[in-house]
């Protein structure tokens, strides 16, 4: 029977860097390997909201990273290693634009955000406090 991180680790390599060609706008991104097992799929549809939103950068390299993240400190308790994932976030503002653009449900985590700490309102600007509920979340 396989370990919680030998199974992290398996699903970790199953993802891939590829590169977008020139006439999609360029640039790395991460993507699930062809041939890959259904249930690693499955996992990022889930992280995906169960496929309410459309498959994005964010969410899949922030899969890959929580797969690392498992496979490399299986032992740990799980919650416990989720909580540290979640807190292990960028900070710097172009960063945090790019993630409020490419994550659909990045405005929900900056509301709970606001409303976890009794504010009211719209929380575009407090992405530092809500990206890491986000990545808590895949």
């Amino acid at each position: 029977m396989s370990t919680v991180s030998e199974v992290a680790g398996e699903a970790y390599a199953r993802f891939e860097v590829a590169e977008r060609s020139a006439s999609a706008g360029g640039g790395s991104y991460v993507r699930v390997r062809k041939g890959s097992p259904e249930w690693i799929i499955d996992t990022v549809k889930a992280a995906h909201d169960g496929g309410a939103f459309l498959p994005d950068d964010w969410t899949f390299t922030t899969a890959r990273e929580a797969f690392s993240t498992i496979s490399d400190d299986g032992d740990a308790d799980l919650d416990d290693l989720a909580y540290e994932f979640g807190d292990e976030v960028e900070t710097h503002t172009g960063r945090l634009i790019e993630w409020l653009g490419s994550y659909p449900a990045a405005l929900g985590c900056c509301d709970q955000s606001l409303s976890d700490c009794g504010a009211p309102g719209h929380g575009g600007a407090t992405g530092t406090r809500s990206v890491p509920r986000a990545r808590e979340r895949v």
